[in-house]
């Protein structure tokens, strides 16, 4: 009998809540819920946005997210010149803003080709190699203290610091072409051959950080930017020589960035200098205009960044020489 009871009673509440749920589709009596809340235009002005497409959606999109052949960041295709806004990061200087991770890359191994062939025979190493030696074991250390400071990932930053200091020293040694530097120069050869080959040369640790000025000889690095210069002229002429070249003259523009932003830190001669840092600037300026018009594929305004570039140099040689 309470059997009987428990199931009639179950069947009771059943038919109960289905007829509830068949009255609220209906249109019968539903639940109460909460008020949404309600704002004053007055005080919540500046919070949110009155159309989002038009001024939420504004700005530097995130710069992993733009595909590019450089570290091209916000509505200026391209880094902003170093040493201004765009400055020392949380962790460092912006290098990334200056030269992407590939450039850096592509150019340590152009640069250990061309040691592969200036390092070949003592006699030709004194008969006057040495000299180009030593701009590029120069320049390559300038390259590698980057890397170890690079503010974002990249290849070689393990072994950057000791390869900084390696190659730091050849370069000032190779002022001249005796046995004792050839045989510097030789070893690292071998070096450069086994880091880029993925194998870890055995050098003593370093400190990540670099002391700039003792890097290398400013006077070797003006030798690469008078290279770049030379290289760049020719490449944007015209429209048909500057397509050809837009890859080089991007690469060039990058490690002659990283070349003006070095020679301008303290330590070094005339960083004191107020006209000079202008005059580094300026080029800086160039070289950055000149990266983001080969990122535009815009040869005028290749051509007029070169003009800015050449302009500064010829502006701080007549006074500074």
């Amino acid at each position: 009998m309470r059997v009987a009871i428990s199931a009639m009673l179950l069947t009771t509440a059943v038919v109960a809540m289905t007829w509830a749920v068949v009255a609220q589709d209906a249109g019968g009596p539903k639940p109460q819920r909460a008020k949404p809340p309600a704002f004053e235009p007055g005080k919540t002005k500046g919070i949110f946005y009155s159309n989002l497409f038009e001024e939420g959606l504004v700005g530097t999109r995130p710069a992993d997210s733009i595909a590019s052949k450089g570290p091209s960041v916000g509505p200026s295709v391209g880094p902003s010149p170093a040493g201004t806004s765009d400055g020392p990061t949380k962790g460092g200087f912006a290098w990334s803003k200056v030269v992407s991770s590939e450039t850096l890359q592509d150019e340590i191994k152009s640069s250990k080709l061309a040691i592969d062939g200036l390092v070949s025979t003592p006699n030709a190493f004194a008969g006057g190699v040495y000299k180009d030696a030593r701009r590029e074991f120069s320049v390559l250390a300038v390259l590698f203290a980057v890397v170890a400071e690079y503010d974002q990932e990249t290849r070689f930053k393990k072994e950057a610091p000791a390869m900084r200091e390696a190659l730091s020293r050849a370069g000032f040694n190779a002022k001249v072409g005796t046995v004792q530097v050839f045989n510097e120069a030789k070893q690292r050869k071998q070096d450069l051959a086994d880091l880029v080959g993925g194998g870890s040369p055995k050098l003593p640790e370093a400190e990540g950080k670099a002391s700039w000025s003792k890097v290398a000889d400013r006077s070797a690095l003006m030798l690469r930017l008078e290279i770049g210069e030379k290289r760049i002229s020719p490449g944007v002429a015209n429209k048909g020589e500057f397509t050809k070249a837009s890859d080089k003259i991007l690469a060039d523009a990058e490690v002659m960035g990283v070349i003006a932003e070095t020679i301008g830190r303290e330590g070094y001669d005339l960083a004191d200098d107020k006209d000079y840092q202008t005059h580094l600037a300026k080029l800086k300026k160039g070289l950055h205009d000149l990266a983001d018009a080969v990122r535009l594929n815009n040869a005028d305004a290749a051509r007029t960044a070169a003009g800015l570039m050449s302009q500064s140099c010829t502006q701080c040689h007549s006074q500074f020489r």
